[in-house]
């Protein structure tokens, strides 16, 4: 069993490391960023989707300069060119205490909220666009889907 100085010398040491592992580096920025060469994107969202695209107006060139690039470019079995986005991003969180916690297990200043284990969840989401373009190059048909799960 370790004495109060020891448990205290122990916490200094641990709240010294946390505090450091708190610090954040300087990132240089990148010159080819959207910003900076006045390129005006929108997020690929469901709703950017549905509020900028029309069928039969909306051309080639305007899609590209929407969303930028498509992952996927195909012809379809009537020939017409078809485009292909997919996104896909997760997050996750957790409540900031749980590593603590462990810690403080570990050097024996064991709490009722160390026993219960950590508090983390995630969330996947998911947007898939397929256009469909005539040989004028403008949207004949497309088909957005968004999930979260």
């Amino acid at each position: 069993m370790m004495s109060y100085s020891s448990r205290i010398l122990a916490y200094g040491t641990f709240v010294c490391v946390a505090m450091a592992g708190c610090t954040t580096t300087y990132q240089k920025p990148n010159p080819y960023t959207a910003e900076q060469t006045n390129v005006q994107r929108d997020p690929l969202s469901y709703g950017s989707i549905t509020a900028k695209v029309q069928k039969g107006v909306t051309n080639q060139e305007e899609i590209m300069r929407y969303f930028g690039a498509p992952n996927i470019t195909t012809m379809n079995k009537d020939g017409r060119e078809v485009w292909m986005y997919d996104r896909i991003s997760s997050s996750s969180q957790s409540d900031g205490w749980s590593e603590a916690r462990r810690f403080g297990v570990f050097f024996g200043l064991e709490t009722a909220s160390a026993k219960q284990g950590s508090n983390r969840s995630s969330t996947t989401s998911t947007l898939t666009f397929i256009i469909t373009f005539d040989t004028n190059k403008c949207v004949t048909d497309y088909s957005a889907r968004a999930t979260q799960f």
